[in-house]
């Protein structure tokens, strides 16, 4: 439970990019939640694939210190 809540606690910039991005389109669009995730599930997915790599990338640093 605890190492969950790190996980959180540590991307909880791109948490917040994702719910920024979705607030920002809703706010502008006016249109149903569903719609607007289906619009913009490439960028949550983008942005899935950067947190991952990234965490593979400072892991990787840190095992070669």
């Amino acid at each position: 439970m605890k190492t969950l809540l790190n996980k959180i606690i540590s991307n909880l910039g791109y948490i917040l990019i994702i719910c920024g991005m979705l607030i920002a389109d809703k706010v502008t669009t006016h249109a149903k939640w569903v719609n607007i995730i289906k619009d913009n599930s490439w960028r949550i997915i983008f942005v899935l694939i950067v947190i991952v790599v990234s965490e593979l990338i400072i892991k990787y640093i840190k095992d070669n210190k």
